[in-house]
């Protein structure tokens, strides 16, 4: 492009700055973008080879053809060659080489059930299963405790937002904050020793 005549002023820098804007400079390219995690509830299948990477640091190969090992929550999981499905809220995740997924809890997280339909499987903290039915009553639920949704819908609390779930949805229970405040000020309080005289 050849420009006519000398320009000079504040338009001269306006239109010099457009120009660099719009061609680039030379040996500034944008920098290559930082692979993010991509958040998954689990890894279906894969093909070619992946890297697992365990919350305890442990790291370890796994290649198609190979059984896939259980994957807690915070495993990371990189995917070397080849392709891996994963699933989050119900939906097909697709991920590419070089792609790293994240494995998070599944479902969403409340503060209280407001009420339900159909069935639903119950998993308490301390690994207790329970199946209630709509009509049953439900049981004291503390915090930690998983709920799947088998039939019908679960309607949950979220601080102030109500949650509807479905067949397949889960939930998880967990204190609210004014609960924990509640809690420290009560402190552990175990029962009295008998008197003795």
């Amino acid at each position: 492009m050849k420009l006519r005549g000398t320009m000079v002023g504040p338009a001269a820098t306006i239109i010099l700055a457009g120009l660099v804007l719009a061609i680039g400079l030379p040996g500034c390219r944008d920098a290559e973008p930082e692979t993010s995690t991509i958040d998954v509830e689990k890894i279906i299948d894969f093909t070619g080879v992946i890297s697992v990477t365990l919350p305890s640091g442990e790291i370890t190969r796994i290649a198609v053809g190979q059984t896939l090992i259980p994957l807690p929550e915070d495993t990371l999981v990189e995917i070397v060659s080849g392709e891996s499905t994963g699933m989050l809220a119900g939906k097909i995740i697709l991920l590419k080489e070089g792609q790293i997924a994240r494995i998070i809890r599944p479902g969403v997280t409340a503060h209280h059930v407001i009420r339900f339909t159909g069935e639903l499987k119950i998993v308490l903290p301390d690994g207790t299963v329970i199946f209630v039915k709509a009509g049953d009553p439900l049981p004291i639920l503390p915090a930690g405790t998983r709920i799947e949704v088998i039939s019908g819908e679960l309607v949950v609390l979220w601080g102030d937002e109500r949650i509807t779930l479905t067949a397949g949805d889960v939930a998880w229970l967990e204190l609210r904050p004014e609960d924990r405040l509640l809690e420290l000020e009560r402190g552990d309080i175990s029962p009295a020793s008998p008197f003795r005289p």
